[in-house]
């Protein structure tokens, strides 16, 4: 079986209830690299993706919270810019399974 692509995702959340978002950080800890409070990048294929989602659909209350994947493609990953200090470690690439 072939490997799936891995895309770097930045995730970001608005969840207004503390514990359902204890829940959702936990969650994407193991997925990703929290770079903002709310924000989080993560390397993905397909199949961890949709696992991401379908997990955070079962911690979301849809009617209140939201949680946003945005794919970056490698052909702009040169172009991120980061300017200024964070409490959170920005990382390159690690690869990594979740099994």
């Amino acid at each position: 079986m072939a490997q799936q692509k891995l895309i770097r995702y930045v995730v970001c959340y608005d969840v207004t209830n503390d514990k359902r978002r204890r829940s959702l950080v936990k969650l994407l800890r193991n997925f990703g690299n929290r770079v903002q409070n709310s924000v989080f990048e993560a390397y993905l294929n397909e199949s961890m993706a949709t696992k991401l989602l379908y997990i955070a659909k079962k911690i979301l209350d849809l009617s209140e919270d939201s949680l946003y994947l945005y794919p970056i493609g490698k052909e702009v990953d040169s172009d991120i810019t980061r300017i200024g200090s964070s409490q959170y470690s920005i990382r390159d690439f690690e690869e990594y399974y979740i099994v």
